[in-house]
């Protein structure tokens, strides 16, 4: 990690070469083909279920329309296992489009990482995964009912998590933004801070390749090539490496910079328009062969049994529960910079709470004063801020 004059945030030599290790491997042909054996093993378990339902005569008998006369336009029978042959075609249908995004990576076509209509096979294939996870979640909070009787429901969904979990291994940061105006998904922040180095890599780790001729383009512009990208602001390291999709608009790129007020996370956040610099194109699998390195790549999620769950794991919680140095706070000061709605004000000064309205969300309280709390606020749990627990500025 370095610090840069103005407070910003930047990964340091280590970990560009870490950094730019991760992009590739979970850009990888290798990644996105284990990806699709959990989808695999997910749309087996689906298709045992409707058998076993069929054989069982939990289908409906014949196929009934809906009533039109009620005001629902309700269906009477419906059978009693909830995962129908239509589902099951669907996970089929999406299943095939996974394989065909693999079998397209795998030429060297990358557009599969993209929204584009005609060739984002991965982005289409992950819908039916976001509708049965949905699903899962409105169980557990009983906001909906599930029938008994539908066969492999325990099986079901934990292949569908397995999938989940698998997918979502760092593909956020690979797979392609459907909106133009967010900015770069990766930059170095504490899950960065406080993960990076505890993560696998090849020993020893590669060096980053070579500059000869530099390729740069804007914030807006149309990006020449896919491949990986590291802001710039002239000479200087603005940001962190992303991988970046060939045809899109060059996004901006997020700062993170310390915050000693900020006593959840230690650092804020600003986006800015950059200069992006090509450090790799991503020319894999154009002539068909898989690089023989893929053959040393480590994943995490599903994680072997009896180890952490690293990839999703809250670098908060596990920073407490392990007694792990907050890596941007400076805990020899005292934690003035927060109380609670309800509690007794630790210090006098100007205080803020995203939870209050916005009339009142910015107040002078004296130390031993009680903070208001605000319960039905859509913000959640009331948290007051100092705004300068420190006393580095003078008060307003």
């Amino acid at each position: 990690m370095i610090i840069v004059d103005n407070s910003l945030i930047l990964p340091d030599e280590l970990e560009r070469r870490q950094l730019f290790h991760l992009l590739k491997k979970y850009s990888s042909w290798t990644m996105w083909n284990r990806i699709k054996e959990f989808f695999k093993k997910w749309e087996a378990v689906a298709e045992e279920s409707v058998r076993q339902a069929d054989n069982a005569g939990l289908f409906p008998a014949r196929f009934i329309p809906p009533d039109y006369t009620t005001p629902d336009g309700v269906i009477e029978d419906t059978g009693q296992s909830s995962i129908h042959y239509s589902d099951y075609a669907r996970i089929v249908e999406d299943y095939a489009l996974m394989d065909e995004g693999v079998r397209r990576l795998g030429q060297g076509d990358k557009r599969v990482f993209t929204y584009d209509e005609a060739n984002g096979c991965f982005v289409k294939a992950g819908m039916v995964l976001d509708y049965w996870l949905r699903i899962e979640s409105k169980l557990e909070d009983r906001e909906m009912g599930w029938e008994e009787k539908t066969p492999l429901t325990k099986e079901f969904f934990e292949a569908a998590g397995e999938l989940a979990v698998a997918w979502g291994e760092f593909t956020r940061n690979i797979i392609e933004n459907r909106y133009e105006d967010v900015p770069a998904p990766l930059s170095y922040a504490l899950w960065e801070a406080v993960f990076l180095s505890r993560l696998p890599y090849p020993d020893p780790l590669p060096e980053l390749p070579e500059i000869y001729d530099e390729v740069t383009i804007a914030t807006g512009e149309a990006i020449p090539c896919t491949g990986i990208w590291e802001p710039m602001d002239g000479d200087s390291r603005a940001g962190t490496m992303n991988y970046l999709h060939g045809g899109a608009y060059a996004p901006q790129a997020e700062q993170n910079f310390l915050n000693q007020a900020n006593r959840d996370y230690g650092f804020g956040w600003r986006y800015v328009d950059v200069i992006w610099r090509l450090i790799w194109r991503d020319d894999r699998y154009e002539d068909g062969k898989i690089p023989e390195e893929e053959k040393s790549y480590i994943f995490l999620n599903p994680p072997p049994p009896g180890t952490e769950q690293i990839i999703y794991c809250d670098p908060t919680g596990y920073i407490n529960k392990h007694g792990i140095e907050h890596p941007f706070l400076d805990r020899k000061r005292p934690p003035w910079g927060r109380c609670d709605g309800g509690g007794q004000c630790p210090k006098e000064g100007w205080w803020t709470s995203h939870a209050a309205p916005d009339r009142i969300g910015r107040r002078y309280f004296k130390q031993g004063e009680t903070m208001p709390n605000f319960p039905l606020s859509t913000w959640g749990a009331t948290i007051w801020y100092l705004e300068d627990p420190w006393g580095e500025r003078q008060k307003k």
